[in-house]
Protein backbone atom coordinates (compact mmCIF):
# COMPACT_ATOMS: atom_id res chain seq x y z
CA UNK A 1 0.00 0.00 0.00
CA UNK A 2 1.86 3.40 -1.00
CA UNK A 3 2.25 5.88 1.61
CA UNK A 4 1.56 9.75 1.51
CA UNK A 5 4.71 10.57 0.43
CA UNK A 6 4.60 8.40 -2.50
CA UNK A 7 1.24 9.72 -3.38
CA UNK A 8 2.57 12.88 -3.10
CA UNK A 9 5.74 12.40 -4.89
CA UNK A 10 3.76 10.71 -7.79
CA UNK A 11 1.29 13.74 -8.10
CA UNK A 12 4.03 16.53 -8.00
CA UNK A 13 5.43 14.63 -11.38
CA UNK A 14 1.97 15.02 -12.91
CA UNK A 15 1.59 18.40 -12.53
CA UNK A 16 3.43 21.62 -13.93
CA UNK A 17 5.82 23.49 -11.83
CA UNK A 18 2.94 26.83 -11.29
CA UNK A 19 0.40 24.42 -10.05
CA UNK A 20 2.68 22.70 -7.42
CA UNK A 21 3.28 26.13 -6.10
CA UNK A 22 -0.33 26.78 -6.14
CA UNK A 23 -0.85 23.40 -4.54
CA UNK A 24 1.68 23.77 -1.83
CA UNK A 25 0.60 27.78 -1.07
CA UNK A 26 -3.26 26.61 -0.67
CA UNK A 27 -2.10 23.69 1.24
CA UNK A 28 -0.59 25.32 3.84
CA UNK A 29 -3.33 28.15 4.04
CA UNK A 30 -5.51 25.23 4.51
CA UNK A 31 -3.72 23.97 7.91
CA UNK A 32 -3.18 27.26 8.94
CA UNK A 33 -7.68 27.85 8.40
CA UNK A 34 -7.81 25.08 10.27
CA UNK A 35 -5.77 26.10 13.27
CA UNK A 36 -7.37 29.74 12.90
CA UNK A 37 -10.99 27.85 13.74
CA UNK A 38 -9.73 25.04 15.90
CA UNK A 39 -7.92 27.55 18.59
CA UNK A 40 -9.32 30.99 17.90
CA UNK A 41 -12.90 30.53 16.31
CA UNK A 42 -12.14 32.20 13.54
CA UNK A 43 -13.75 30.69 9.92
CA UNK A 44 -12.37 31.69 6.86
CA UNK A 45 -14.93 31.26 3.23
CA UNK A 46 -13.20 28.48 0.75
CA UNK A 47 -13.43 30.73 -1.35
CA UNK A 48 -11.61 33.58 0.21
CA UNK A 49 -8.66 31.27 1.45
CA UNK A 50 -7.84 30.27 -2.62
CA UNK A 51 -8.27 34.24 -3.55
CA UNK A 52 -5.78 35.08 -0.79
CA UNK A 53 -3.42 31.59 -2.21
CA UNK A 54 -3.71 33.19 -5.34
CA UNK A 55 -2.86 36.85 -4.87
CA UNK A 56 -0.28 35.86 -2.52
CA UNK A 57 1.48 33.40 -5.53
CA UNK A 58 1.59 36.50 -8.05
CA UNK A 59 3.07 38.66 -5.81
CA UNK A 60 5.69 37.03 -5.40
CA UNK A 61 6.04 35.65 -8.82
CA UNK A 62 9.39 34.80 -9.73
CA UNK A 63 11.09 37.15 -12.49
CA UNK A 64 13.33 34.85 -15.19
CA UNK A 65 16.86 34.42 -14.39
CA UNK A 66 19.21 37.05 -14.24
CA UNK A 67 16.25 39.68 -13.55
CA UNK A 68 14.90 41.54 -10.37
CA UNK A 69 11.70 41.99 -9.19
CA UNK A 70 11.50 45.71 -7.81
CA UNK A 71 8.09 46.46 -5.98
CA UNK A 72 7.28 49.94 -4.65
CA UNK A 73 4.93 51.83 -2.68
CA UNK A 74 3.88 55.00 -0.76
CA UNK A 75 2.33 56.28 2.67
CA UNK A 76 1.00 59.69 3.46
CA UNK A 77 0.34 61.23 6.43
CA UNK A 78 -1.78 64.13 5.95
CA UNK A 79 -1.85 65.56 9.37
CA UNK A 80 2.56 65.64 9.05
CA UNK A 81 2.46 66.68 5.36
CA UNK A 82 5.29 63.14 5.34
CA UNK A 83 5.49 60.77 2.52
CA UNK A 84 6.57 57.24 3.62
CA UNK A 85 8.36 55.82 0.39
CA UNK A 86 8.80 51.76 0.57
CA UNK A 87 10.80 49.05 -2.28
CA UNK A 88 11.58 45.59 -1.38
CA UNK A 89 14.43 43.53 -4.30
CA UNK A 90 13.79 40.11 -4.81
CA UNK A 91 15.92 37.93 -7.43
CA UNK A 92 14.85 35.17 -9.95
CA UNK A 93 14.33 32.93 -7.17
CA UNK A 94 12.25 35.29 -5.07
CA UNK A 95 14.83 35.77 -2.02
CA UNK A 96 14.96 39.21 -0.66
CA UNK A 97 18.28 40.78 -1.50
CA UNK A 98 17.16 44.70 -0.22
CA UNK A 99 14.24 47.16 1.56
CA UNK A 100 14.48 50.62 1.23
CA UNK A 101 11.94 52.82 3.81
CA UNK A 102 12.31 56.76 3.56
CA UNK A 103 10.26 59.11 5.34
CA UNK A 104 10.14 62.46 3.63
CA UNK A 105 8.98 66.06 4.28
CA UNK A 106 6.21 66.72 1.23
CA UNK A 107 2.89 68.06 -0.17
CA UNK A 108 0.92 64.85 1.14
CA UNK A 109 -0.71 64.81 -3.06
CA UNK A 110 -1.05 60.13 -3.18
CA UNK A 111 -0.07 61.12 -6.76
CA UNK A 112 2.93 63.21 -5.66
CA UNK A 113 3.47 60.53 -3.10
CA UNK A 114 3.79 57.84 -5.37
CA UNK A 115 5.98 58.76 -8.63
CA UNK A 116 8.83 59.63 -5.80
CA UNK A 117 8.38 56.70 -4.45
CA UNK A 118 9.09 55.11 -8.00
CA UNK A 119 11.61 57.41 -8.33
CA UNK A 120 13.38 56.84 -4.99
CA UNK A 121 13.55 52.85 -5.69
CA UNK A 122 14.20 53.10 -9.06
CA UNK A 123 17.44 54.97 -7.98
CA UNK A 124 17.94 53.15 -5.27
CA UNK A 125 18.00 49.63 -7.63
CA UNK A 126 20.89 51.92 -9.48
CA UNK A 127 22.81 52.49 -6.79
CA UNK A 128 23.11 48.69 -6.00
CA UNK A 129 24.63 48.34 -9.68
CA UNK A 130 21.88 46.20 -10.80
CA UNK A 131 21.15 46.53 -14.45
CA UNK A 132 17.94 44.26 -15.28
CA UNK A 133 14.47 45.01 -13.55
CA UNK A 134 10.67 44.18 -13.56
CA UNK A 135 9.18 47.34 -11.27
CA UNK A 136 5.80 46.45 -10.03
CA UNK A 137 3.84 48.93 -8.23
CA UNK A 138 0.04 49.22 -7.58
CA UNK A 139 -0.41 53.01 -8.42
CA UNK A 140 -2.20 52.75 -12.08
CA UNK A 141 -2.17 56.06 -13.11
CA UNK A 142 2.04 56.39 -12.76
CA UNK A 143 2.68 53.11 -13.82
CA UNK A 144 0.59 54.04 -17.56
CA UNK A 145 2.78 57.39 -17.59
CA UNK A 146 5.86 55.39 -17.09
CA UNK A 147 4.79 52.87 -19.89
CA UNK A 148 3.97 55.89 -22.05
CA UNK A 149 6.89 57.44 -21.67
CA UNK A 150 4.21 60.38 -20.82
CA UNK A 151 6.51 63.64 -19.34
CA UNK A 152 5.05 67.30 -19.25
CA UNK A 153 6.12 70.46 -17.33
CA UNK A 154 4.40 69.85 -14.09
CA UNK A 155 6.28 68.68 -10.84
CA UNK A 156 4.54 65.76 -11.80
CA UNK A 157 6.14 65.19 -14.98
CA UNK A 158 9.59 65.87 -13.60
CA UNK A 159 9.31 63.15 -11.25
CA UNK A 160 8.59 61.25 -14.41
CA UNK A 161 10.92 62.41 -16.22
CA UNK A 162 13.72 61.34 -13.88
CA UNK A 163 12.16 57.77 -13.54
CA UNK A 164 12.28 57.25 -16.97
CA UNK A 165 16.02 58.55 -17.50
CA UNK A 166 16.71 56.24 -14.69
CA UNK A 167 15.13 53.65 -16.20
CA UNK A 168 16.79 54.01 -19.56
CA UNK A 169 20.40 53.53 -17.80
CA UNK A 170 18.81 49.71 -17.61
CA UNK A 171 20.10 46.77 -19.90
CA UNK A 172 16.63 45.65 -19.26
CA UNK A 173 13.55 46.72 -17.60
CA UNK A 174 9.85 46.96 -17.64
CA UNK A 175 7.12 48.26 -15.49
CA UNK A 176 3.78 46.19 -14.75
CA UNK A 177 0.60 47.27 -12.67
CA UNK A 178 -0.63 45.09 -9.73
CA UNK A 179 -3.02 45.15 -7.44
CA UNK A 180 -2.91 45.95 -3.73
CA UNK A 181 -2.99 42.75 -2.73
CA UNK A 182 -0.39 41.99 -4.84
CA UNK A 183 2.01 44.61 -3.25
CA UNK A 184 1.73 44.60 0.52
CA UNK A 185 5.63 44.12 1.41
CA UNK A 186 6.27 47.11 -0.34
CA UNK A 187 3.13 49.31 1.74
CA UNK A 188 4.07 47.98 4.94
CA UNK A 189 7.48 49.33 4.23
CA UNK A 190 6.15 52.59 3.43
CA UNK A 191 4.17 52.99 5.92
CA UNK A 192 6.31 51.53 8.69
CA UNK A 193 9.10 54.31 7.92
CA UNK A 194 6.21 57.21 8.61
CA UNK A 195 7.22 56.79 12.10
CA UNK A 196 11.10 56.95 11.45
CA UNK A 197 13.48 59.73 10.74
CA UNK A 198 15.12 59.51 7.26
CA UNK A 199 16.55 56.61 5.24
CA UNK A 200 16.61 53.10 6.35
CA UNK A 201 18.61 50.57 3.54
CA UNK A 202 18.55 47.06 5.07
CA UNK A 203 20.95 44.32 2.41
CA UNK A 204 20.03 40.48 2.18
CA UNK A 205 17.58 40.54 4.87
CA UNK A 206 14.53 42.08 6.05
CA UNK A 207 12.90 44.42 8.09
CA UNK A 208 10.31 42.69 10.88
CA UNK A 209 7.51 44.81 9.33
CA UNK A 210 7.71 42.37 6.31
CA UNK A 211 8.50 39.40 8.13
CA UNK A 212 4.64 37.32 7.70
CA UNK A 213 4.81 38.75 3.94
CA UNK A 214 7.67 36.62 3.03
CA UNK A 215 7.50 33.88 5.57
CA UNK A 216 4.28 33.17 3.82
CA UNK A 217 5.72 32.75 0.82
CA UNK A 218 9.16 30.79 2.01
CA UNK A 219 6.60 28.42 2.93
CA UNK A 220 5.41 27.07 -0.06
Amino acid sequence: MKGFEDIMEELFDMLETKEVEEFSLLSQKIWTRRNDFVFKGAFTHPNMLMHHSLLLLQEFQQAPQGVYKLNWDASVDKLHCKVGVGAIIRDWEGSVIATLRINRDLYPDPLLAEELAALRAVIFYKDLGLKKVIVEGDALQVVKRIQKLEVDDTCFGMFISEIIETLASFDQWSVNHIGRDCNKAAHALSKDVLGVIDVMIDLEKFPQCIHSFVKAINKV
